[in-house]
């Protein structure tokens, strides 16, 4: 599913309608990397975190689920 699909259709209980609109849902994600010998961010030093997101950045911008959601980060265009 991609995730503009996700974020179009949102569920009776996010708009607060229907039956049960005062349950309150909570959720939490867990983001795990695989990236040997790298700090965390919360560890990481300014120039390290730099040299990270020059690592990962082509192979997330590649994912299909975010291919057309993302903003191109002037002019706050589709970038695709």
């Amino acid at each position: 599913m991609k995730f503009q699909n996700l974020m179009a259709s949102t569920g009776e209980w996010l708009r607060g309608e229907g039956p049960h609109h005062q349950v309150v849902v909570s959720s939490r994600v867990r983001l795990a990397r695989n990236l040997r010998n790298r700090a965390f961010p919360g560890w990481a030093k300014k120039a390290e975190r730099t040299v990270i997101l020059e690592l990962i950045k082509p192979r997330v911008e590649e994912l299909p689920e975010l291919v057309g959601s993302r903003k191109a980060s002037a002019g706050g265009t589709p970038s695709h």
